[in-house]
């Protein structure tokens, strides 16, 4: 409760943590798409990835394609960098 109390009253002491909402997931997805290097694979997930149903058919699609790991992988990295980004931009130490 102590700890409650003090984010409340004391705000400025400390920084609001990214939420899901300000990740732009759709972004990250198709920035992966742009690193497929087989021309028709990178069609077929450009194409999936629009309109509504698209984060579904994406994941579809890298399943058949054999793209999870890479998919992933990308994504790890993604979120690392965001997690980076956010502490430098705010003046925090981290370890990688």
């Amino acid at each position: 409760m102590r700890l409650a109390y003090d984010i409340v009253e004391d705000a400025d002491k400390y920084i609001e943590l990214p939420t899901p909402h300000d990740i732009d997931e759709y972004d990250m997805v198709e920035n992966f798409c742009f690193t497929v290097k087989i021309k028709k694979k990178k069609e077929i997930l450009l194409k999936a990835i629009r309109g509504k149903g698209a984060f579904g058919r994406f994941r579809h699609h890298i399943a058949d394609l054999d793209l999870e790991q890479d998919w992933y992988m990308f994504r790890d990295q993604s979120y690392k960098q965001i997690a980076i980004d956010f502490c430098e931009m705010n003046g925090l130490e981290y370890v990688e």
